[in-house]
């Protein structure tokens, strides 16, 4: 193992754009370190959806068999359901699956390692600050401890903080929102919870209700994860609990009910997050590059969250080994990374924004519905434009 006060790479996040970002900067022989304030793996709120694009690029990082031996559910179409029991139903072109975040980030983790990363787990970041020399000196100390455990000299830092990134370590990033800012936007709240018991169907779901929609998506072992966004408001409104606000999406929405009827929440999988912001632009750069969550977020209605994540990283990975080697300049990394996350990111997060707005009016949504029965290619098209296209 290299030293660990040095690396060519350190990696702020350890999700699922961080993982892959590390798997394949050691790949490459790189000195890498990667670190998240969180010990994995846990329990996090995710659609926990794999769309077509996302197992493509798990295959090319060499999980597929890792992939394959949690047992994924597989999905062949999405079925959406409004309030006042409207349905539309999609096919997929290609076969997603379902998959849970926990078993997934574990075995991105175990692969990182395995190829030479370095993971530092409920560690923190206090500080990154720039060296003459132009590396930069990380700071991080355990969950718990007052003094930096650990100073580490990068050649790079890659930010994969997800969307709730540290202000004092993100300058000018979009994700930490003005004062002014944060009053004006709708602030969402998401949940999660594992299920057991709940008749699969190979589809994942959509339930909308009023302030918001919850998703069902088969997972491994027959499970079901139940995850939804709502506004703050609504959260409130329900009783500030995962529960309670599963409970409030059911009473508005009967099919989802009746979906969840036969079913029982499994202990220790509830979580939730807050505040969801939805209005935040891409960035692809702040002191360093900015990779998954932290550069862009695509409404999770869409369910290629997955996918963004891990083609940003992809879309990063070849920028830093040039930039390591010697043969790239940090603002021609900037340059190049930024034009090819805009290229690829901007079209499909505009029209996941729009859809977002569309589904959240049940008279929209109720027209939408009525125009996809009628003419099903126009449903297919509208979700085709919020993937990835490469």
């Amino acid at each position: 193992m290299f030293p660990p006060d040095k690396a060519d790479a350190v990696i702020i996040g350890g999700g699922l754009a961080g993982s892959s970002m590390a798997i394949g900067l050691a790949k490459a022989g790189w000195n890498t370190v990667l670190m998240d304030q969180n010990n994995l793996p846990k329990h996090k709120v995710c659609g926990e959806f794999l769309s077509p694009e996302s197992i493509a690029m798990l295959h090319v990082l060499g999980l597929q068999e890792a992939v394959d031996a949690i047992g994924p559910a597989e999905i062949d179409k999405a079925i959406l359901t409004l309030a006042n029991g409207a349905t539309l139903t999609i096919p997929m072109r290609e076969k997603a699956m379902g998959i849970s975040r926990y078993q997934l980030d574990f075995i991105m983790q175990q692969r990182a390692e395995e190829l030479g990363a370095l993971w530092l787990g409920g560690t923190s970041v206090s500080a990154v600050k720039c060296n003459e020399n132009g590396t930069y000196l990380v700071q991080a100390y355990t969950k718990g401890g007052q003094e930096p455990h650990s100073s580490i000299t990068a050649k790079s830092v890659i930010a994969a903080w997800g969307r709730h990134p540290r202000a004092d370590l993100a300058v000018n990033d979009p994700a930490v929102p003005s004062s002014a800012s944060r009053t004006r936007a709708v602030t969402y709240v998401g949940i999660k919870a594992h299920y057991e018991e709940v008749p699969a169907g190979g589809a994942v779901e959509l339930y909308f209700f009023r302030g918001g929609y919850i998703g069902l998506c088969p997972i491994e072992e027959g499970r079901t994860n139940v995850t939804a966004l709502m506004t703050e408001r609504a959260f409130q409104e329900a009783g500030k609990s995962v529960a309670a606000a599963i409970e409030s999406a059911s009473t508005q929405n009967p099919a989802l009910r009746k979906r969840l009827a036969v079913g029982s929440p499994i202990v220790g999988s509830l979580s939730a997050t807050s505040p969801v912001r939805l209005d935040r632009q891409l960035k692809a750069w702040s002191r360093f590059p900015l990779i998954g969550d932290a550069a862009v977020m695509i409404p999770p209605l869409c369910g290629d969250g997955m996918a963004m994540a891990l083609r940003s990283a992809q879309l990063g990975l070849p920028l830093a080994h040039r930039y390591l080697y010697g043969d790239l300049t940090m603002d021609g990394w900037q340059i190049a990374y930024t034009r090819e996350l805009t290229r690829e990111f901007t079209s499909p997060v505009r029209m996941g924004k729009w859809l977002q707005g569309a589904l959240s009016s049940t008279g929209m949504g109720t027209i939408l519905f009525g125009l996809g029965k009628v003419a099903p290619f126009m449903s297919n098209q509208i979700f085709r434009a919020t993937r990835l296209r490469g």
